[in-house]
């Protein structure tokens, strides 16, 4: 079998400092409980990378904030992760707008769990993961059903279409990359290459901690008929994936 094709390069020198955006202040991991084992413990390494809180939100039905608050945080105290509970009242907007909006605070770093389907019941129907990827105003990080790695690398790896090095987006993804402390590498795949299968070969290398990509905000219709290298990346990379969600003109 032929091996996997890749253009890769290392960037020379840091972003400028005058694109620098807010640091990361906080890591929030979404929940309706304890959240999966695999998610709390991306979200604890994450958060000591950054050196900076873990936060468990969950969202609940007006005057329950108290007794969940309560009943999280002594559930977070049995483990081993050093994280703070909060408890938000449920505004009567969708969940995935109140996440959205939780990604979108200043400073903080949403950390999410995608459902274990397939990329094309996933672009069918959706999950909260998804939509809140493409509602959010910052990027958000993606813990998918295989992601098996806990954030132990030393590299991101920002998969980047041909023509689209300077974009904004991948200028916020080397801001990402300073800030976790990670040294970025761009990836272009070939063009006789399935993008999908060049980046789940290159999330199960040792030192990757983590792949950012960028992902279109489509109708779920577009997304199902054009299908989704994000999506599949997503449902089949063995480390966290970082998305910035971008439309169609930010791309050209």
């Amino acid at each position: 079998m032929r091996p996997l094709a890749m253009i890769t390069h290392r960037p020379r020198t840091a972003p400028s400092e005058t694109l620098s955006s807010s640091p990361y202040c906080r890591v929030v991991v979404p929940c309706d409980g304890l959240p999966d084992a695999r998610l709390l413990t991306v979200g604890d390494a994450v958060a000591k990378r950054l050196d900076v809180p873990l936060v468990l939100l969950s969202i609940v039905s007006a005057g329950l904030e108290q007794r969940d608050t309560f009943e999280l945080q002594a559930s977070v105290d049995r483990t081993h992760v050093d994280a703070t509970a909060i408890v938000r009242p449920d505004d009567g907007r969708t969940i995935e707008e109140q996440l959205g909006e939780a990604a979108g605070e200043a400073g903080s770093l949403l950390c999410m769990q995608t459902n274990a389907r397939s990329p094309k019941l996933e672009a069918l129907s959706g999950s909260t993961g998804e939509r809140v990827i493409r509602s959010a105003a910052a990027e958000v990080l993606v813990v998918g059903p295989r992601c098996d790695s806990g954030f132990a690398g030393r590299t991101m790896i920002i998969a980047v279409p041909d023509g689209e090095g300077s974009e904004p987006w991948v200028e916020s993804m080397h801001r990402a990359a300073s800030q976790l402390r990670l040294e970025p590498t761009v990836v272009t795949v070939a063009d006789d290459q399935d993008p999908r299968n060049v980046l789940v070969a290159v999330s199960s290398r040792e030192d990757v901690a983590l792949i950012a990509m960028a992902t279109q905000r489509k109708s779920t219709v577009r997304r199902l008929v054009v299908g989704s290298t994000t999506l599949a990346v997503m449902s089949r990379a063995r480390c966290p994936v970082l998305v910035r969600s971008v439309d169609e003109g930010d791309r050209r």
